[in-house]
């Protein structure tokens, strides 16, 4: 007995579940523009060249910084595992 009425609620959830599914897609394809295959359309600023060319050297920049921060910070990690290692080991 005890278990019809688990499968009653478990019945009713799944409803529930899927109203609101259908309600969250209305308001989503509202805000969007959607092109054929649910894809959203981007529209990208438009940036003059000298601005463009600014900003791919700023990324650049910083990718070049990233990247050497991230071979130092190994190195360092590097060089204390070894010594700790070597202390170990003593």
């Amino acid at each position: 007995m005890s278990y019809a009425g688990h499968v009653l609620q478990m019945i009713q959830r799944m409803r529930a579940n899927r109203e609101q599914l259908h309600s969250h897609k209305k308001s989503y394809s509202d805000k969007f523009d959607t092109n054929g295959k649910h894809r959203t359309m981007v529209e990208y600023k438009k940036l003059p060249p000298d601005e463009l060319l600014k900003v791919k050297s700023k990324i650049r920049k910083r990718a070049s910084r990233d990247k050497l921060r991230y071979y130092i910070t190994t190195i360092i990690v590097f060089t204390l595992a070894m010594v700790g290692l070597f202390f170990l080991l003593i």
